[in-house]
């Protein structure tokens, strides 16, 4: 294998395993987490016993979010959002991307996830809908229609925020 390539298998990994960090941060905001340290630090067990979490694998999740810039630990060792996701991962402030990024999850990630078999069969792949009247089917539920309203409601002021 030549240098060039061989320098560039750190790109392709990272390229190809961008889905790790993507989960990380989907399930972060799926788990209401950055909503509970809104109000404040909060330590690990505190945490857990807030969002219903099993002890195994937290530790990990919450540095792998702290490593990411999306959570900082306290010099008491709790944990909190850091600037950028109190701001745009909380439900409710007018850069929130929180809704946006639950739809996404629910519906774009399994999407993205049948790629290749999409490719094969030239079948539709969101998990929104199958046929031929997508609306009837985004609609048909108020989970899925409070969904894509705080879709729309997160999304829009996220694009005006600086």
């Amino acid at each position: 294998m030549s240098e060039t390539v061989t320098a560039r298998a750190g790109q392709v990994l990272g390229q190809a395993m961008a889905f790790q960090p993507a989960k990380l941060v989907l399930a972060g905001t799926e788990l209401g987490l950055f909503a509970a340290l809104a109000a404040g630090p909060l330590p690990e067990e505190r945490l857990r016993e807030k969002l219903g979490l099993h002890p195994r694998g937290c530790d990990h999740f919450l540095a792998a979010l702290a490593e990411l810039g999306f959570l900082e630990r306290t010099p008491q060792g709790a944990w909190a959002n850091s600037a950028v996701s109190g701001r745009l991962l909380v439900p409710g402030d007018p850069a929130s991307l929180s809704g946006f990024l639950h739809l996404a999850d629910r519906v774009m990630y399994p999407a993205w996830e049948r790629l290749a078999e999409g490719l094969r069969t030239g079948a539709p792949q969101a998990a929104t809908y199958s046929g031929d009247d997508m609306f009837d089917q985004l609609y048909e539920s108020e989970e899925k229609k409070d969904g894509l309203v705080r879709m729309a409601e997160d999304a829009e002021p996220a694009a005006h925020a600086q």
